[in-house]
């Protein structure tokens, strides 16, 4: 594969995962980069060179390397890495006044893992001031000088590229951020720190995961050959629960350009797995064997009383579904959310075959809107609810059932109809936009 690039050959730059190092005459780093889509990233710089972030190393390089990854996790850890090895010039200047980010492993008996914001560490260890200071994320441990055998990654340029990998690490091997203590942390109950120090047993387990850890951040060991191996395990050990949280992970892992706000939200994103089986419980009750592997939710949004949308969101075992995302353009009223959502069921329900059959669909209202909707979905079949928008009750119509979710049952709901909110807001507010700015 081809790797060097001068500015006139970026056309030619593949479209996947990987790191970008803009050369100068002597072939060295002036600037470091990583993407999910090396060769539009690469454009984007060109295209925008009129910028004074990039006017400089852009007017430097003579030629564009490019070092594709399998993933993004993968690319953040190797543009840490080259970064580190070659210190560009443009890297340096063109960070914030926080400085990049680190990730501590400490030397402790139990080693917490943290993040730290500096101007620089150096090879012995001292931690060298940003302007702001040093500071940690939610936590109050802040070294003049760490010890001889911590362990120290980075720097991580972008803000929340160290956060985002140690959210994501933590949903496959528990770590703590905190020295032992008299009662064991929430995180313990949540499986995200486990062994927990405070617990004082399994300490070589505990370490066991530290090494891993330390694999992964130095590339060492890959993160997709981890979860493969671990999806695997569990499945011949019948612990299908873990097995489908993995999964959840590996699909993350190769999600493509939405993959970074994906990251950073992966582990809200992981636990509503777990609470959309929870949700599955309550809601058995009200329509027994009902088994949510295909969701959707309703929400109706307007500007003014003009372009009135009906957002469909889908979610299936979990995960949001945008490929089969449907947007609703409203023609038979024009500031009426029930009679728009009844529309766009209507219409909805006739691609039951093409589209797929929800297993329950989800509206974004109270009774007004339930109304005029349930007379198109009895006739389909398909288990409905509705989530009142300021009392946060549920509807089941269906069973004449009001509750108070709770738990699981309301991280499920409420995830889903926030997206179709989000889905059909945004679409709205862009047609006023184009229509009228």
């Amino acid at each position: 594969m081809k790797t060097l690039f001068t500015l006139k050959e970026v056309g030619e730059i593949p479209q996947t995962y990987g790191v970008y190092l803009f050369l100068n005459s002597q072939k060295k780093p002036v600037y470091i980069g990583k993407s999910v889509n090396l060769k539009k990233r690469v454009q984007n710089h060109l295209q925008n060179s009129f910028d004074t972030k990039t006017i400089k190393f852009v007017s430097e390089a003579m030629v564009i390397k490019i070092i594709p990854t399998q993933d993004e996790f993968d690319a953040i850890i190797l543009e840490a890495r080259l970064v580190k090895t070659h210190q560009p010039l443009y890297n340096i200047e063109l960070k914030d006044d926080k400085g990049p980010s680190y990730i501590v492993i400490t030397d402790d008996l139990w080693p917490m893992v943290k993040i730290i914001n500096c101007s620089s560490v150096t090879p012995d260890h001292h931690v060298i001031p940003a302007k702001e200071g040093i500071y940690t994320k939610k936590e109050e441990w802040i070294p003049d000088q760490v010890g001889d055998d911590t362990t120290i990654f980075g720097p991580y340029l972008k803000n929340n590229d160290a956060l985002s990998l140690l959210r994501y690490i933590r949903q496959i091997i528990p770590f703590a951020t905190h020295r032992p203590q008299k009662k064991v942390c929430l995180y313990r109950e949540l499986g995200l720190c486990d062994p927990c120090p405070s617990e004082g047993v399994r300490r070589p387990e505990y370490l066991k995961n530290i090494q891993k850890i330390k694999a992964l951040l130095s590339g060492r060991t890959k993160i997709s050959r981890l979860l493969i191996r671990d999806i695997k395990k569990a499945s011949q050990k019948t612990d299908f629960e873990k097995a489908q949280k993995l999964l959840v992970l590996q699909q993350s892992l190769t999600a493509g350009e939405h993959h970074s706000r994906e990251l950073w939200d992966f582990d809200n994103r992981a636990f509503f797995v777990r609470e959309q089986e929870g949700a599955t419980k309550v809601l058995q009750q009200y329509f027994p064997g009902l088994h949510l592997s295909r969701v959707e939710c309703f929400d109706a949004s307007h500007h003014w009383g003009q372009y009135l949308y009906v957002g469909m969101v889908v979610f299936k075992d979990g995960l949001a579904q945008k490929d089969n995302y449907r947007l609703f353009s409203i023609k038979t009223t024009t500031n009426n959310d029930p009679k728009a959502l009844q529309e766009a069921l209507a219409r909805r329900l006739k691609h039951l075959v093409d589209w797929g059959r929800p297993d329950l669909i989800i509206i974004d209202g109270g009774l007004p809107q339930l109304s005029a909707v349930g007379g198109v979905l009895r006739k389909a079949r398909i288990p409905y609810m509705g989530l009142a928008k300021k009392e946060e009750i549920l509807h089941i119509p269906q069973k004449n059932a009001t509750l108070m979710p709770t738990g699981g049952l309301y991280t499920f709901v409420t995830r889903v109809r926030d997206e179709a909110h989000r889905f059909s807001i945004t679409k709205s507010r862009q047609a006023f936009r184009k229509n009228n700015l």
